[in-house]
């Protein structure tokens, strides 16, 4: 499980991220979503990282597949496109 409270980060005059609060269930997905500039990628690098293993591990998981022609939103466009 992953679960940050109130976490905040500012650079300088700038306040990038205000008081974030979440939770990350194992085995459950979690989206975390917001427009461009709102602190999705400041919070991520925010978390540290811990190495389980002390070598390298491998996954059984095919690369992920673009499909041709499918339907996706635009959070900041708030249209759907294809």
């Amino acid at each position: 499980m992953l679960e940050l409270r109130t976490v905040s980060k500012r650079f300088a005059a700038s306040l990038a991220v205000d008081a974030v609060s979440f939770r990350a269930r194992r085995g459950e997905v979690t989206g975390y979503l917001g427009p461009n500039g709102s602190g999705k990628s400041t919070t991520m690098k925010m978390i540290p990282i811990r190495r389980q293993a002390a070598r390298p591990t491998a996954f059984d998981a095919a690369p992920p597949r673009v499909r041709r022609g499918a339907a996706g939103t635009d959070p900041d466009a708030g249209s759907v496109g294809q």
